[in-house]
């Protein structure tokens, strides 16, 4: 299904650096890429790398939507994140990068709804970042309730990565009830990848903190499922896992919360077949 479209589907990324950390392999296929942020409030350098870097970007599919960001992450609780109709509930926390703002991270919802109302008008198919934000990112889960939201009003098809973390693990087994297992695989493109993400390096505006990415062989696209139509089972398909916390503030290890995570979901499974 996604396979055949892909070539007249549009893809919606919150930063410069998304698109080809979580969809390198369908980036320089679809018809349309819309990168929602740009500014980063209290980082000069890495604004200004953005702004740079827009103006020569190689892809020319890619559209970046000039939004400011909220700095919003680190402000949600991910050991039990709550959820709310603009993405997470989020607040000043130990280690929250400065210029982070609550009010705009709530505000920005509404931005995102507007301008991704307009730019996916006609679009059939749209690819996006998943319920649980990827590896645990306040602006992705944002921006996949955005996009949900706007599929109310248009209708097109929605289809979300497979990259998780054991930060985010809590969050992604609310929604497995929503996983029915309909997915597509790609190859990632690496080339194109590394690439790129040489220019983001070369510009001064590459945010993902690992030095020596090994990004993965291939990526995973989801069907994101109608609210109203979720039974009360759900299938795990393929995930693309990453550690990105290692030893936790709370003094836990990573293999300690994949623990706790594994309890909570024969809890969570327990449940749901009783139900």
């Amino acid at each position: 299904m996604l396979r055949q479209h892909i070539d007249q589907a549009s893809i919606v990324v919150a930063h410069p650096d998304d698109e080809i950390l979580w969809f390198s392999s369908v980036v320089q296929r679809a018809k349309a890429v819309h990168v929602c942020f740009m500014e980063l409030p209290e980082n000069a350098t890495v604004s200004a790398g953005r702004e740079a870097l827009a103006r020569c970007f190689p892809l020319a599919n890619t559209e970046f939507l000039g939004i400011t960001e909220s700095v919003a992450f680190q402000g949600a609780d991910w050991r039990d994140p709550v959820e709310t109709s603009y993405g997470l509930e989020v607040r000043r926390r130990k280690g929250i990068l400065p210029g982070f703002d609550a009010a705009r991270y709530r505000a920005n919802f509404q931005t995102l709804v507007d301008t991704l109302t307009d730019r996916l008008q006609g679009v059939e198919t749209v690819l996006t970042h998943n319920p649980w934000g990827e590896y645990g990112h306040e602006d992705h889960v944002q921006v996949y309730r955005a996009v949900s939201k706007v599929k109310e009003t248009l209708g097109f098809e929605l289809w979300y990565s497979n990259y998780c973390s054991e930060r985010a693990f809590p969050l992604m087994l609310r929604h497995i009830r929503g996983l029915r297992g309909d997915s597509e695989q790609f190859e990632t493109n690496l080339e194109l990848a590394r690439s790129i993400e040489t220019l983001y390096r070369e510009h001064q505006c590459w945010t993902w903190p690992f030095d020596d990415y090994p990004y993965f062989d291939t990526e995973q696209f989801i069907i994101d499922a109608p609210r109203a139509s979720r039974r009360h089972v759900g299938s795990i398909i393929p995930l693309n896992f990453i550690e990105v916390d290692g030893p936790t503030q709370n003094g836990g290890s990573a293999t300690a919360i994949m623990r706790r995570a594994a309890r909570r979901a024969r809890k969570a499974l327990t449940a749901v077949w009783a139900g």
